[in-house]
Parts: structure tokens; C-alpha cells; sequence
């Protein structure tokens, strides 16, 4: 500790010592607000969908677009072009969709998010517009008024394909880059374990099963009397050190 001029220069822990001794009590941080995000509240309400470009060694850029659904956080259908990946596209990817899950005959709305790029207008918004079935489908463009939270939920999806699932590796060509994404598509959807689903694949939910938040209380209170029990016999041991001399 230095004295220099009715100053005192000392290190952070010395300081907040003598704080502590002269009274001072050291305030609460003062805690962001979580931001305010949104669920949908059953399968099909929100579908997301953004593109994001994947390198491969050989072919270069593939554009990939996923569609997918908020409530089961599953991934519905994908597309993957090395061309223009215009409105033109995406239309074909939500058309392909639909069709392959029914969605012309769904009951509920439907809701298809994006962000603002032109490839989410144009012919997307035509085909939206003349949707002759019983949901209404509407188009929501994210941070907007009418909108404000972001479409967060398709990035995170292009970061656990780019990262967790390829590992930062790029494909060889387009033909292995497409294998690749039907691979991705059958371990996302069949073999990985958000949390928000309690124990349920995505594939689960779409297909009908009901989160259950309480699958796993009895499996849980059974580890716990048996790691409880387990621990009570270990402290009953009778540890004997000694050795021996030849």
C-alpha cells in the first residue's frame, strides 16, 4: 500500500476491505431485461425461413434455405441452389412444403416469417395472396412494427448446421453438400434433444405427441433417493491407510 498525497493506492482487495470495515455496502448490479421473445402455441402456427450461403470446396456457394416450424422446433423442408436464389425460389421451397405436410388443409392460421429481403417478396407474396385453402396464411416480414422480434430462430438453425453438425468442414462438391443437408435433416429432426421439448424429438411433436414437462420427475426422484443412498454408504467406509515393509 502506497500513501501518496491523502491518497491511498492499494490493490481491489484491500480496498473493498477497508470499505467494508468503514461501513460502505456495495449496491446490486443492476440486472438488462431479458429480452421479450414469443412461442408459438401449437405446430404449424410460425414457420421460419431464411437463406444462408455454404461453401463446398469444388462447386462453391450453395444457397440453402430451411423452413422451419417454431412450436416443434423442427425443420419441415430445405432447398439448395448454386444460382439465383431469388423470390422465385423460395416460393418453390413453401410450395414443396405445404404440400408435403398438408398445409392447404390445415384448420389454423399459418404464419410465414422472414426477413425483408426481396427474395421474401415478389412471387412469394403473389403466391401467398391467392392461397385458396381454409388456413389463413399470412406473410410477416421480422423487426418490423407489425413485427418486432427478429428471426433469430433460422440463424441459430444455419450456426448448429455450419458448426455442430459439419463442423466447420465444407463439402466436397454439390452433390456431397446435398447429401450432407439430408443428413443434417434426419439428425436434426430424429436424434437431437431441444430442451424446450422435455425429452421429445421435433419430429415427435409434428407428428403428434404432446410435450410432457413431467416425462422424466420419476426417473429424476429415483436418481436422486439412489445418489442420496449410494452417498450414505460411501460415508460409512472405513478408509485404513498403512503399509507394508519388506
Amino acid at each position: 500500500m502506497l500513501f501518496l498525497k491523502n491518497l491511498i493506492a492499494c490493490g481491489l482487495t484491500t480496498f473493498r476491505k477497508y470499505a467494508k470495515v468503514l461501513g460502505h455496502v456495495k449496491s446490486k448490479p443492476i440486472r438488462a431485461k431479458a429480452k421479450e421473445g414469443f412461442k408459438a402455441s401449437y405446430v404449424f402456427e410460425w414457420l421460419h425461413i431464411d437463406i444462408t450461403n455454404v461453401e463446398t470446396v469444388k462447386d462453391g456457394i450453395q444457397k440453402v434455405a430451411f423452413v422451419k416450424d417454431n412450436f416443434s422446433s423442427g425443420l419441415l423442408h430445405y432447398k439448395s441452389t448454386s444460382k439465383k436464389a431469388g423470390s422465385q425460389f423460395i416460393k418453390e421451397l413453401l410450395q414443396e412444403t405445404f404440400e408435403k405436410y398438408n398445409l392447404y388443409n390445415q384448420i389454423k392460421d399459418i404464419h410465414i416469417l422472414s426477413d425483408g429481403g426481396s427474395e421474401n417478396k415478389g412471387e412469394v407474396l403473389s403466391w401467398v395472396k391467392h392461397i385458396n385453402a381454409p388456413p389463413i396464411v399470412k406473410k410477416i416480414t421480422a423487426m418490423t412494427d407489425e413485427f418486432p422480434f427478429s428471426n433469430a430462430i433460422s440463424e441459430i438453425t444455419h450456426s448448429i448446421y455450419k458448426s455442430e453438425f459439419m463442423g466447420g468442414k465444407h463439402s466436397e462438391d454439390q452433390a456431397s453438400h446435398l447429401k450432407s443437408l439430408d443428413a443434417f435433416m434426419e439428425y436434426y429432426n430424429h436424434h437431437r434433444y431441444p430442451c424446450r421439448l422435455y425429452g421429445r424429438t421435433p419430429m415427435e411433436i409434428i407428428n403428434g405427441e404432446n410435450i410432457d414437462k413431467t416425462m422424466f420427475s420419476e426417473i429424476l426422484k429415483n436418481a436422486k433417493v439412489n445418489r442420496l443412498e449410494v452417498n450414505r454408504n460411501f460415508n460409512q467406509c472405513i478408509v485404513k491407510i498403512g503399509c507394508n515393509r519388506s
